[in-house]
């Protein structure tokens, strides 16, 4: 299956609800982009960091980043993101925005793979093809053939599945998998976390509760995303805006 494939894509997502006390109603895509060269490396490099800290059970942000040690645990994670020269992708999926409009232009065209009347399927897509249009529209990226891996949510749950995409477009297929079946997993796991906490810090900071600012997990994980940052290694892809105009004036 990855014969053809030269880049790998490994994903994951994070919600914010206003339910829940969260700033916006949101899902936010990570992806971290690897040469399929640098797999077993990269392997070897997590188990390293595994048996360092003792992470029974693999790595798993929300749970391990409350231990003790945590700060020590992202600064090897975030080493062996920026020594390894990961590109790390987050696309934000707006759902106050695009979901209503989402489902009215486009529930006519759900099936057993996309379902735009519900918002995580409306996020898959967007992010998907999103990040399509993106290496499309700077191809300095060199992507190649690309495959997307993802932990299993809506897809997958039985069994690992696969969806081929037909088209010529440079990502050719998206998997879904058991996150102890791939353990790179954790690397947009451990990305997603540490920008959820610094998003949440600064949103709340902007809502007048500073609390979040004095948690040293939080102060962490704002230092190691700005470390990613720094090294030039984060993109950030928000075009709610943009999508928004486009399905509102052309799929009517």
């Amino acid at each position: 299956m990855l014969e053809d494939i030269n880049t790998i894509f490994f994903c994951d997502e994070t919600k914010f609800s206003k339910k829940d006390h969260d700033p916006e109603d949101a899902i936010y895509y990570v992806a971290i982009m690897t040469d399929k060269s640098q797999a077993k490396t990269l392997k070897d490099q997590y188990f390293e960091i595994i048996k360092k800290f003792n992470l029974q059970g693999g790595f798993h942000a929300s749970k391990t980043l409350k231990r003790n040690d945590s700060k020590d645990i992202m600064i090897s994670f975030t080493n062996l993101i920026v020594q390894n020269g990961l590109r790390c992708f987050c696309f934000k999926y707006n759902k106050s925005m695009l979901f209503d409009l989402t489902k009215r232009h486009l529930g006519k065209f759900t099936n057993d793979i996309h379902n735009f009347n519900n918002s995580e399927h409306q996020a898959l897509f967007y992010f998907v093809t999103t990040l399509i249009s993106f290496f499309l529209d700077n191809p300095q990226f060199k992507i190649g053939n690309a495959a997307m891996f993802f932990d299993r949510n809506f897809h997958g749950i039985q069994d690992v599945e696969t969806m081929l995409i037909t088209k010529k477009l440079p990502v050719k297929h998206l998997t879904f998998t058991p996150r102890d079946k791939l353990t790179l997993l954790a690397l947009p796991d451990y990305v997603g976390y540490i920008f959820r906490m610094l998003k949440l810090s600064i949103n709340k900071v902007q809502l007048g509760n500073k609390a979040l600012e004095i948690s040293p997990l939080v102060i962490n994980a704002s230092q190691n995303m700005l470390a990613i940052k720094d090294a030039s290694l984060f993109h950030y892809i928000d075009i709610s805006n943009w999508t928004y105009e486009f399905v509102n004036t052309y799929l009517k």
